[in-house]
């Protein structure tokens, strides 16, 4: 599968899923962080990647004593940090590694991905996501939700690596 036009999550109040109370389509990513918390009660959850088939139906529940977390949308949580504020994720005990890594051992990966990127027309994590993207949908929804690991070792740590390195070249930006 070439394209991906990418995840879709549904949550209902039931599970036949007559009573919807989100229905959110062409997530990027295979994940979403609702900006408004569900109010208390049990839900139904399922997803699919691409145009695939809807997964097994998951249950959740919010007990009426669970605390209220709202997160505002992510543009608007960008924009509150300063303009030079590095956006990478990692303790700061890991930033050495990060640099290193992108300059020594890792460099000749990094320049590899990044020239892959700049041939699709692509920045680095666009070129990744798009990956990511692909190597989803070439798994089954009953692949993700059967608790069985979605790709192979060797894939999942060269991904990882690639994203490390991503996070470590944001850095020297």
């Amino acid at each position: 599968m070439d394209s991906v036009s990418g995840f879709r999550l549904q949550v209902a109040r039931d599970p036949g899923f007559e009573d919807i109370c989100l229905d959110q389509r062409d997530l990027q990513d295979p994940l979403f962080l609702p900006e408004t918390a569900f109010a208390p009660g049990r839900y139904f959850w399922r997803w699919s990647a691409g145009d695939g088939a809807m997964s097994e139906v998951f249950a959740f529940e919010i007990a009426p004593e669970a605390a209220v977390v709202e997160v505002p949308p992510a543009g608007e949580w960008l924009k509150r940090f300063p303009a030079g504020h590095p956006r990478i994720y990692v303790r700061p005990e890991e930033v050495p590694a990060l640099r290193a890594a992108s300059l020594g051992e890792r460099a000749s990966a990094w320049q590899g991905l990044r020239e892959q990127a700049e041939a699709a027309g692509l920045s680095v994590q666009q070129y990744l996501r798009g990956e990511l993207t692909r190597i989803a949908a070439r798994r089954s929804p009953a692949e993700f939700a059967g608790g069985r690991e979605p790709m192979s070792r060797p894939e999942f740590e060269s991904i990882r690596q690639q994203l490390r390195d991503i996070d470590a070249a944001k850095r020297r930006l």
